[in-house]
């Protein structure tokens, strides 16, 4: 009797755990998809359709924002767009541009097999946090000490502006932009003994 009723609690655990799991919302069931999970076939199709869309002309930030909202991770798409041939820094900083989480964009581009410096420069270069580049990056296995030298790098040769995000580089020509000189009008000298008044010559 006793271990009848062991077994029936046991499976009454098992259901309830089985129930929970399958009420988890699409975001959890998102956050724990990673890069490299998904099926060949699904791999295969994400790289195909971003190679397309690039080859056609759009956008890559609406490629990458496209495939996000059709129910991609971004660290499935970043992966699947530098497996496709996109350049790692582009696909990096057009994503973070968008305001997509640095962690999981670096995280992707890095199991995608972009280099991890490349990576963190574009990251920070298109104003990734640093922590969640950081973490980003250990979620991808690179060890602490490749992690520390590659911020170390990013600080001392930072991201080339073709590496930036179109926001953040549009901002710096905006706020480093000459303010407009207005050139003065002609001063009129009046002309003595009814002489009409002449204009003196401008000078800039």
């Amino acid at each position: 009797m006793r271990t009848r009723r062991a077994i029936m609690n046991g499976t009454t655990i098992l259901l309830l755990a089985g129930a929970l799991a399958a009420s988890g919302t699409p975001a959890d069931a998102a956050d724990a998809a990673k890069p490299g999970s998904f099926s060949l076939e699904r791999q295969t199709e994400a790289k195909e359709k971003i190679a397309r869309s690039v080859a056609a002309g759009e956008p890559l930030a609406g490629v990458i924002n496209g495939m996000v909202k059709g129910g991609m991770p971004v660290d499935e798409v970043v992966n699947a767009a530098i497996r496709a041939g996109v350049d790692p820094a582009k696909a990096v900083s057009a994503s973070i541009a968008e305001g997509h989480a640095p962690r999981s964009v670096v995280r992707g581009a890095l199991l995608g097999g972009a280099s991890l410096t490349e990576v963190i420069r574009a990251a920070l270069g298109a104003g990734g946090d640093r922590r969640m580049v950081q973490e980003g990056a250990r979620d991808a296995g690179a060890g602490a000490t490749d992690i520390a030298n590659a911020m170390v790098k990013a600080d001392v040769s930072p991201a080339a502006p073709g590496e930036r995000s179109a926001a953040s580089t549009g901002r710096e020509k905006a706020e480093t932009a000459p303010a407009l000189v207005i050139p003065s009008y002609p001063t009129p000298i009046g002309g003595g003994g009814g002489a009409p008044a002449s204009a003196s010559p401008y000078k800039p």
